[in-house]
């Protein structure tokens, strides 16, 4: 293979603190709740979807909360939300329509007010973690995004590694699966990020699998406005096809798959941005930086 000048990881640098691994975001997050004095210390950790639900769920369980929330538990029935967003999903393979719901539509009302109640009255540590985390309390403590890039989404979803939300279908066809995540899920993710951008005390990538990385969120709102103040580009993604050669695995020093028949460059829906903090690489969806520069214009 020949030696490429094509830059694959090209990175922002940021100055600020960075928490890798889940031991010291625990610290972190017990730190926080020391300082404040606060009882209930109550944290939310807002997911998007196609994070992994079972190793974050183990993790943070490790600190030993009082009481511990996970909010698909509030979702309406599985059969109930299929039925209730079949006409944007559709039967169609490929097709649908883009969703005009929130997670307000999602979730069961009087769960909710349960949930409240008991965090109302809740003592010492609470943890609230998972989709609408943040609209089930809207006021904590501490609030976390744990974030997530299309493009390792979409590879989860090949290896049947992911569900959608609210239903059990990691099983499912990934097209269907990512139709469902792009019609309905990810614009109800998105529209419930919107609103955390200046709320959010910590940013949370969690795209490499029990690595996760932690920034202020600050610090990523200042990455991200730093990238736009000279050109730049952002992760570029390969993709195997049925009609892939060997052309960009050659030039590009590209992996294992057997040919690679698409790269997607500059394409803000499915891209990420990367920043170095600590000489760690943060990777940022790229459609983060498009929301707050819209809402800023």
């Amino acid at each position: 293979m020949k030696h490429t000048n094509f830059n694959k990881l090209l990175y922002t640098p940021v100055e600020g603190n960075l928490y890798k691994g889940w031991e010291s975001i625990g610290r972190q997050i017990k730190e926080r709740q020391e300082k404040a004095e606060n009882d209930p210390f109550i944290v939310v950790m807002e997911t998007y979807q196609g994070v992994y639900h079972d190793e974050i769920i183990s993790r943070i369980k490790q600190m030993g909360p009082d009481q511990f929330i996970d909010t698909r538990e509030i979702l309406l029935p599985e059969d109930v939300l299929v039925r209730k967003t079949f006409p944007d999903v559709t039967n169609d393979r490929i097709f649908g329509y883009m969703t005009r719901f929130s997670y307000k539509d999602l979730v069961d009302w009087q769960k909710v007010a349960r949930v409240r109640q008991n965090i109302r009255y809740g003592k010492g540590l609470i943890l609230v973690y998972g989709y609408a985390a943040s609209l089930v309390e809207e006021d904590p403590n501490l609030l976390i995004y744990a974030d997530m890039a299309r493009w390792e989404i979409q590879r989860r979803q090949r290896l049947h590694e992911v569900d959608n939300i609210g239903v059990c279908n990691r099983e499912e066809d990934p097209v269907r699966q990512y139709k469902r995540g792009f019609f309905l899920d990810w614009r109800i993710c998105d529209k419930q990020k919107k609103q955390l951008f200046d709320k959010a005390d910590f940013w949370l990538d969690t795209n490499q699998k029990d690595s996760p990385k932690m920034i202020p969120a600050a610090l990523m709102r200042k990455g991200l406005e730093k990238t736009v103040q000279t050109p730049f580009r952002v992760v570029p993604f390969f993709d195997p096809g049925p009609w892939g050669e060997q052309w960009m695995k050659d030039k590009f020093d590209l992996g294992d798959q057997p040919n690679y028949a698409w790269c997607f460059d500059c394409v803000p829906e499915e891209n990420s941005l990367l920043l170095k903090v600590e000489n760690e690489l943060v990777e940022i969806p790229f459609i983060n930086l498009v929301f707050i520069k819209q809402r800023n214009s």
